[in-house]
C-alpha cells in the first residue's frame, strides 16, 4: 500500500487528502461485499481516482458538462 499511496502523492499532492478516505471506504466496503475483496485496495484506490481523471478530460474535451457543486460527484456517490 505504502508504495501506491508514495506513488500518487509524489504525482500530485492534491491527492493526498482523499486518499485515507477512500481506503478505508474501500476496505469496508470488501468487509462487506460492496467491494470485490480479491481486489487489491491499491488497485481500486488507482482505478476510482483514474475515473476522476477521465471525467476531468471529458470535461476539458467538451464531451460532459462540469458537475456544480450542488450536484454530488461520481465519487461523492461512490461513498454513498
Amino acid at each position: 500500500m505504502v508504495s501506491f499511496l508514495c506513488m500518487w502523492t509524489s504525482r500530485s499532492d492534491r491527492h493526498q487528502p482523499i486518499l485515507a478516505p477512500l481506503e478505508h471506504l474501500i476496505t469496508r466496503g470488501q468487509r462487506t461485499g460492496e467491494f470485490d475483496h480479491t481486489l487489491p485496495v491499491s488497485w481500486l484506490l488507482a482505478a476510482i481516482i483514474g475515473l476522476g481523471h477521465a471525467g476531468g478530460e471529458e470535461v476539458r474535451a467538451g464531451r460532459l458538462t462540469p458537475i456544480r457543486p450542488s450536484t454530488p460527484s461520481a465519487a461523492a456517490s461512490l461513498v454513498c
